[in-house]
């Protein structure tokens, strides 16, 4: 039992590192427009 209750707890550590790096992937998409057109008007 103890074996699977430490698979679990990993497993949730891992969802929640993917979620959080999903998030910060779909900010930076986000923004990268505005990055862009502000680079591209200074050239």
């Amino acid at each position: 039992m103890r074996f699977l209750e430490e698979e679990n707890r990993d497993a949730k550590k891992t969802l929640k590192a993917q979620r959080e790096f999903d998030e910060f992937l779909a900010q930076e998409f986000r923004e990268f427009p505005l990055i862009t057109a502000l680079f591209s008007r200074e050239i």
